[in-house]
């Protein structure tokens, strides 16, 4: 174990912490919504999947069982550049910037102007 990995704790550990922290702070800020889009503000919130493909997410949300802490480790493995995983997301997230960065940029901002309603600036970590 190296030193920032002692202190710090492992990098998915340091992932899962990320991940709680986002969701909890959505469901604070909203209690009520379904859950899958507490689980989806994690999700898009997490480069490389901010510019994924719907169909994409969807697979990974269903995967993880309305469980945020499967979804931390979804995101682990897919988001992992340094994973044979990860790298295939990081390089799909690379094309889909260069082909389509406006297509996501609204999709997402759509959503989390749905997911927030008229509460300005929220932002999350």
């Amino acid at each position: 174990m190296g030193f920032f990995s002692a202190i710090f704790g492992s990098q998915e550990e340091r992932n899962f912490r990320t991940c709680l922290k986002i969701y909890d702070k959505a469901k604070k800020a909203r209690p009520g919504k379904d859950e899958r889009d507490y689980l989806k503000i994690v999700l898009i919130t997490k480069p490389p999947f901010d510019y994924q493909y719907d169909v994409i997410l969807e697979r990974i949300l269903d995967d993880c069982d309305n469980s945020i802490e499967k979804l931390a480790e979804l995101i682990y493995a897919f988001g992992n550049p340094k994973s044979p995983l990860g790298k295939d997301s990081w390089e799909a997230r690379e094309r889909n910037i260069k082909w389509n960065q406006n297509k996501f940029k609204e999709r997402n901002q759509k959503f989390f102007s749905d997911f927030w309603g008229n509460q300005d600036n929220m932002s999350l970590p």
